[in-house]
């Protein structure tokens, strides 16, 4: 990663016949296919004779047939940027045995924090359909990171309508450390949060505010078009500074908004609170946790099996190495557009919010970028039952998240994920048939 790779050698017929061979491997063929049905890409395999599909070429009149073709045109050998930073810090990578990792999208919230559970009261809301938009707010976010006006995210009942204010609990109480509000719809209206304890039949304690401040409405957001007559908005995660007492926990909150001061409809998608317990532990939301018989979006308990050892890791790297040699020799691709590539958010999403799939990208390759054809995410995490079926749980898959959208590369992508668990890179690793 700290230097510019070495241009490859095009691919002669002979090399050819040799890829051809490292493909015949059972283990190499999973994962090369993995890396190559992802799109278009699927068939850009460079084992082509020159002289085929040139200008007068039928093969190039036919849509279908150019696709195949995309970078016949090409010399330039597809150079990968293996990203491994999501090897070392990624939430659903399994690193000590017991520890909870998610597998898909479960509804708890996980380490040290909880969504809403319920809404109490609210000032008004927009109902769409008979739907009260204020039931939206309890549990994940179900719009974000989309920058959209959403029926499943709560919005006041008008835009523009001075005060109003959301109210709702958690399910346990917590001394509250922060929170994180998923504003999705013209953000910046939230001035105040209030909390208090509220248990059983028990009189609530007091409001307290936890946090006051005027309206921060994001550049580029709340500004009406005469154009278009829209109100423009973006969305972001908003993290106040929370100050909240020691001396007694909290599980019901208030939020308050100025929505006439922040133009538009003002909505709020999910609210996820941090906080400990009396005990000065982390207060966490598992659930549910996975199952023998159900292992889709849900808390998975590591196993020895899944840990990514020291060993793995290097497994991980040499079967990824791999991957990527295969990948320089046998496939030609045009140059991205200014010959370096950056990973942006996708459009239409809180530009903050720059994930390839659900993998954090680093801030290097969306402000510097690199000078390759494609950046290769890798993780080690683990497959449960559910997800790739009920007898392998080590097959390695990869996703594209972005793809070039000149016409010369026909949409070919430039940003893949690739999981290998840690089963399968070490057992490829040790038989040598990577």
């Amino acid at each position: 990663r700290d230097r510019e790779p070495p241009s490859a050698a095009r691919a002669s017929s002979g090399e050819a016949k040799n890829v051809r061979g490292i493909m015949s491997a059972p283990r190499a063929s999973v994962i090369i296919s993995a890396l190559l049905i992802i799109g278009r890409v699927s068939v850009v395999v460079s084992f082509r004779n020159p002289r085929v599909g040139g200008p007068n070429s039928a093969t190039r009149q036919t849509p279908a047939r150019r696709e195949l073709l995309q970078t016949a045109d090409s010399d330039t050998a597809l150079q990968t940027y293996l990203e491994t930073a999501s090897l070392l810090r990624d939430e659903k990578t399994c690193y000590n045995v017991g520890e909870l990792v998610a597998i898909g999208r479960p509804t708890g919230c996980g380490r040290g924090c909880q969504y809403v559970s319920e809404v109490t009261a609210v000032s008004s809301e927009y109902v769409n359909q008979g739907v009260l938009t204020s039931t939206r707010i309890i549990g994940p976010p179900d719009v974000y990171p989309r920058i959209k006006s959403d029926s499943n995210a709560w919005a006041p009942a008008l835009m523009n309508n001075g005060n109003e204010s959301i109210q709702f609990r958690i399910a346990q109480p917590v001394y509250v450390s922060g929170m994180e509000l998923y504003e999705t719809y013209h953000p910046g209206a939230v001035i105040k949060i209030e909390g208090r304890l509220r248990e059983g039949s028990n009189s609530p304690s007091n409001w307290v505010v936890i946090w006051e401040g005027p309206t921060s409405v994001p550049e580029g957001s709340g500004v009406y078009s005469r154009d278009t007559g829209q109100i423009s908005s973006t969305a972001r995660v908003f993290r106040p500074t929370i100050v909240a007492p020691r001396s007694v926990r909290l599980n019901e909150f208030r939020v308050s908004l100025d929505t006439l001061t922040a133009n538009g409809y003002n909505e709020i998608d999910a609210v996820k609170v941090l906080g400990d317990d009396l005990n000065g532990m982390q207060v966490d939301d598992h659930l549910p946790l996975c199952s023998t018989v159900s292992a889709t979006n849900c808390w998975f308990s590591c196993t020895a099996d899944h840990v990514l050892t020291n060993d793995r890791f290097l497994a991980t790297l040499d079967v990824a190495s791999q991957a990527i040699s295969w990948l320089g020799i046998s496939l030609k691709v045009a140059p991205v557009d200014g010959n370096r590539l950056f990973i942006q958010a996708s459009k239409g999403t809180d530009p903050a919010h720059v994930r390839c799939g659900d993998v954090e990208v680093p801030a290097a390759l969306t402000e510097k970028g690199v000078a390759y054809g494609l950046v290769l995410f890798v993780t080690a995490r683990p497959v449960a039952l559910g997800e790739l079926g009920p007898t392998d749980r080590t097959l390695p898959a990869a996703t594209a998240c972005r793809f070039d959208a000149s016409m010369r590369s026909l949409g070919r992508p430039l940003a893949v994920h690739l999981n290998l668990p840690a089963r399968y890179a070490e057992e490829a690793s040790l038989t040598g048939t990577a």
